[in-house]
């Protein structure tokens, strides 16, 4: 069984969820909703130029056209120099909100594997969803 930890709200907790195999959103890798097959998954609309840490960004909006996607929204913030992600702001179908912020992003680099492994901090309760 392969587990996926995200951040509770509640500080001190985490939760706990069993990475489904394949399916049409590739499990948990939120970058993958966004980036995979965008024109045929959201209507797109243009925002803004923004500043962010810096660098020159392009601000779109994606809503999503198909159901199996967990949020009503997503907007991202897209480098003009690289045309990486440098931040995600998710709406989630049941009101949240999550940001994801990106930076010293290196492409094509090896990782090693004990990179992706995570252990709960001692003493975190851990809530299996």
């Amino acid at each position: 069984q392969v587990w996926v930890y995200t951040p509770s709200t509640t500080p001190g907790q985490v939760l706990r969820l069993a990475l489904p195999s394949g399916g049409p959103v590739y499990g948990f890798n939120v970058l993958s909703w966004i980036l995979d097959r965008p024109s045929e998954r959201y209507r797109m609309r243009y925002l803004r130029s923004e500043t962010l840490g810096g660098r020159s960004e392009d601000v779109v909006e994606l809503v999503p056209n198909v159901p199996e996607l967990p949020f009503s929204r997503a907007v991202v913030w897209l480098d003009k120099d690289d045309a990486l992600p440098r931040k995600l702001e998710i709406t989630e179908r049941l009101g949240g909100t999550r940001t994801i912020t990106l930076s010293r992003l290196r492409v094509n680099e090896d990782v090693p594997d004990n990179t992706f492994a995570f252990a709960p901090p001692p003493g975190t309760r851990i809530i299996d969803q």
